[in-house]
């Protein structure tokens, strides 16, 4: 995989991006690291730079993370997820349970809400999904629904503009196959949840879900974010990872 590394000091981060996005979810955190920390950000195979997977399913993907992460040198790392990334260090995390020194869901997806789980279905959802993200009038609609609202998330349509939409609708097929997070109990890592203010409802309910299977997990608000809350709170997330 192809991926990008900020700073050069000897603790080590690795972020795992959103859906439809790559390492540049990472860049404005990553730009203003600590000497003494260094934040490595994988493109995830079929996004960015990487070339897609032969075949994409939990045990390909799960696979090609740990064999990163196992290139890298460092006895411990913490794992950043943003978005469904949060699920990607999970699973990782549950494979590589002596890596992992803590967990960062950043804005995280714990399930796949009704509005994005309808793309999945079939040949209708395949045809749906293209509607509103594959073509350019779909997303300005959408994009124009969120400047209406004066979401803080204007802007978030911008991702898919010459993504490889079968490898991101295959993403998201695999993200409503993984099940609960209760398959994850058994994970001790530290758990740090940071989320926007005014971010997705089911992000909110999904820090929720998280804090009911790690109720010693901290959680840190950022207000005035959405769920582009990597640009708009990169200092404090950037503090949450360096300053434990």
């Amino acid at each position: 995989m192809h991926a990008r590394t900020f700073g050069a000091g000897p603790a080590l981060v690795v972020g795992y991006h959103g859906w439809a996005g790559s390492h540049r979810d990472f860049a404005a955190i990553g730009r203003g690291l600590p000497d003494t920390h260094r934040l490595v950000a994988p493109d995830l195979p079929g996004h960015g730079m990487s070339p897609p997977l032969d075949r994409l399913d939990e045990t390909t993907l799960v696979e090609a993370l740990t064999v990163h992460l196992d290139g890298l040198e460092s006895e411990s790392v913490t794992l950043v997820g943003y978005c469904s990334g949060a699920i990607l260090a999970l699973l990782v995390a549950d494979r590589r349970p002596h890596r992992v020194g803590r967990i960062v869901a950043v804005d995280p997806f714990a399930y796949l809400p009704w509005y994005f789980r309808i793309f999945t279905f079939g040949e209708f959802g395949r045809r749906a999904y293209r509607t509103t993200f594959a073509n350019p009038l779909g997303r300005m609609i959408t994009e124009w629904s969120l400047q209406r609202r004066k979401s803080p998330d204007a802007g978030f349509m911008e991702s898919f503009r010459g993504a490889n939409h079968d490898v991101v609708l295959a993403y998201l097929r695999l993200f409503a196959s993984l099940g609960t997070l209760d398959r994850f109990a058994g994970i001790r890592a530290p758990i740090v949840l940071c989320r926007g203010a005014r971010t997705f409802a089911a992000v909110k309910r999904s820090v929720e879900m998280f804090l009911a299977v790690w109720p010693d997990a901290s959680e840190h608000v950022i207000q005035d974010a959405g769920h582009l809350i990597m640009i708009h709170g990169a200092r404090r997330i950037r503090a949450l990872i360096t300053q434990p």
